[in-house]
């Protein structure tokens, strides 16, 4: 089997880092490649139709997915150490990282929904500080 070589890291736009350090976030944008969303969909689509278990994690609500999905399909690596915001990542925090967890989360379609906190009953929040 042939693989294409990896492509050298990308340097990370300094508005991208200037962003991140005024604003605590930063957009990545094109991070995700067409080709890239559509091989995700199609990994995860194939395991929430699957009768898999282990790692499974469904809610009464309709959500869906599981835990640990980088293990279950090799589609979701590339999300892992993408090329386009791996070297941000890797300036903004450092190369000093670890992967404790990764989830794959489905929710059902439909009209939007409100979140609702338990001292919030009628759906709004209110932040004291």
């Amino acid at each position: 089997m042939m693989t294409a070589p990896l492509q050298p890291p990308q340097v990370p736009a300094m508005e991208v880092v200037d962003a991140f350090d005024r604003d605590g976030y930063a957009i990545v944008r094109g991070a995700i490649t067409p080709q890239l969303r559509d091989s995700a969909l199609s990994a995860a689509e194939r395991l929430l139709a699957s009768d898999i278990t282990r790692g499974r994690d469904r809610g009464g609500d309709g959500k869906d997915g599981f835990r640990g999905c980088l293990t279950l399909d090799r589609a979701f690596l590339p999300l892992l150490a993408n090329p386009h915001t791996l070297p941000t990542v890797t300036q903004l925090l450092s190369p000093d990282l670890h992967l404790l967890s990764a989830h794959l989360i489905a929710l059902p379609s439909g009209p939007t929904r409100t979140i609702r906190p338990p001292n919030a009953p009628d759906g709004t929040a209110t932040c004291t500080e």
